[in-house]
């Protein structure tokens, strides 16, 4: 999406990049352990935004991420109003506190969609910019190196 804003701005402006980790706290297209780029298109354009990631950065966690710097915090990443765009005014240690933020730079969808076969692709990459592509990745879990041949699914 973003670099279909940035072609859409014909490169005017700052670099938008979009908050990640709100997907991930707000919407029901994933988590840390994957998710379908369509449901996410579908989860923000429903939502009506997805907020920039100057609003909330990445921290690779997930509500039910209980591994690495996420262990214990999934409370941190509940859908809230706090975990979609906030402020901190200081460390917590010096009586700081982090706060909503309600109006915030962000972004949406008007419209989004499935292409298939090569001259699709081609089509809507020349019509409108850059494409999600969704990859089944199971057959990747255990790779140990070489060339991977699986089989074609069609």
């Amino acid at each position: 999406m973003a670099d279909r804003i940035k072609i859409a701005r014909k490169a005017q402006g700052i670099d938008i990049n979009l908050s990640v980790q709100y997907i991930l706290n707000c919407g029901d297209a994933g988590s840390c352990h994957g998710g379908d780029h369509l449901a996410v298109y579908e989860f923000i354009k429903e939502s009506g935004h997805v907020p920039y990631d100057t609003c909330l950065p990445y921290e690779a966690c997930s509500s039910e991420s209980t591994e690495g710097n996420c262990k214990g915090r999934s409370a941190n990443f509940k859908c809230n109003a706090v975990n979609t765009c906030r402020t901190c005014n200081t460390f917590s240690s010096s009586g700081g506190k982090c706060v909503a933020i309600t109006k915030y730079p962000n972004a949406t969808v008007a419209e989004y969609g499935s292409v298939s076969g090569v001259d699709d692709m081609k089509a809507e990459i020349f019509a409108r910019g850059p494409i999600a592509i969704g990859v089944n990745a199971e057959p990747m879990i255990n790779y140990q190196g070489g060339v991977l041949d699986v089989p074609n699914e069609d």
